[in-house]
């Protein structure tokens, strides 16, 4: 693990699970949250949902490296806008990983 939240997306047998994995400042501890959905950008919004739940929590949030509440952010901002705006998105994007992170979204 580099110390960046790392965002996954895989096909299961009854739709696609999307998991998001947290780590901790130092580097030596993670959380993963794990949901499923219909779409992938279903499973991935519901990931997000789970994962400001645990960001909710002040001991944790205390060991996360800052970028990681932005990246949360900008998940759920892509979780809201739904994927045709993520689509687009992925086009207008300047930095990397925002357009990995729209590339998920958008299916």
């Amino acid at each position: 693990m580099n110390g960046s939240v790392n965002f996954k997306v895989r096909r299961v047998a009854d739709g696609w699970e999307g998991t998001i994995t947290l780590p901790s400042s130092g580097g030596a501890a993670t959380a993963a949250v794990t949901a499923k959905g219909p779409t992938k950008s279903v499973a991935l919004s519901r990931a997000t949902g789970l994962a400001h739940q645990v960001m909710d929590s002040p001991i944790f949030k205390a060991l996360l490296p800052p970028q990681a509440a932005l990246a949360i952010k900008a998940a759920g901002a892509l979780a809201k806008v739904g994927p045709k705006v993520a689509r687009i998105a992925v086009n207008v994007l300047k930095s990397k990983p925002l357009k990995s992170l729209a590339k998920l979204f958008g299916g």
